[in-house]
């Protein structure tokens, strides 16, 4: 894609400000004057090639420039979608920063969609390189995996790790077992644990416990591969870091270390 080449390299100054929603082509030269718009302290035609570090709007250095990519927490009640299916649904994109709800072209793209009721960590790109390395089949298992902390209405039998582990349970109306799934219980925390996916299959931590007979009461996603939430607030968002995306972008097509030796040992 060519965006993703835009960062550090010399781009059209319309460019930018149309890819960050500021305003659309035919409207560039009026808001270059209405918002102050300079590079390097001096004011150019929208047509000038420039370095998007050193564009100013109202003398504050843009925070950010295509391909955009950042980290946002989903809240509950929330559709995980960019068409509003239903008049009362609130859709994720309708809850975004107002600065990154404007971006219009390239289109931000949702990677790792979560349930309504679901919480957690969802990543936002404009890269759609980005994209494949977190959502395509051929790559989702190369990520160091995607980390939920899962509650239950019921108290655990002291099997789930084992089950869950082995790579050898079936979901209801599936022919080929899970992946291994990590599972870790949560100190001082009642029928709670975290659990470690390889995969992403259709309501997939729901139906595990209900494989092993226990409901899940709640799941909240705390990590994507090399991203974490950490303490970003439900409804915050905040820019990958250079470092995340370049962990995302050396995903390759091995398997984790973990699956492989289940693998092996079968």
């Amino acid at each position: 894609s060519r965006y993703i080449k835009m960062r550090g390299e010399l781009i059209r100054l319309g460019r930018v400000l149309t890819n960050l929603g500021y305003c659309t082509r035919s409207t560039a030269n009026g808001c270059v004057k209405r918002l102050d718009v300079k590079v390097n302290g001096k004011m150019v035609s929208p047509n000038n090639l420039v370095n998007p570090k050193e564009i100013t709007i109202n003398d504050k250095f843009l925070e950010f420039f295509p391909p955009v990519s950042f980290a946002f927490h989903k809240p509950a009640g929330v559709v995980c979608t960019s068409k509003r299916e239903r008049k009362e649904d609130t859709i994720i994109y309708d809850i975004l920063p107002e600065k990154f709800r404007r971006i219009k072209s390239p289109p931000l793209h949702l990677a790792g969609r979560l349930d309504k009721n679901v919480t957690g960590l969802t990543i936002f790109t404009q890269n759609t390189v980005m994209v494949d390395k977190l959502t395509s089949p051929r790559n989702k298992l190369k990520l160091t995996g995607k980390e939920y902390i899962v509650k239950t209405y019921h108290p655990f039998s002291g099997d789930e790790k084992k089950i869950f582990e082995s790579g050898t349970l079936f979901l209801n109306s599936e022919t080929t077992p899970l992946l291994p799934a990590l599972f870790e219980l949560v100190p001082d925390s009642p029928n709670t644990a975290i659990i470690t996916l390889y995969e992403g299959r259709y309501h997939q931590i729901t139906r595990m416990f209900a494989a092993i007979g226990n409901k899940v009461a709640s799941i909240h996603r705390k990590r994507i591969g090399p991203v974490h939430l950490d303490d970003l607030k439900e409804g915050e968002a905040r820019l990958l870091t250079e470092k995340e995306i370049e962990e995302i972008m050396k995903v390759q097509k091995d398997l984790p270390s973990f699956i492989e030796k289940k693998k092996g040992a079968k």
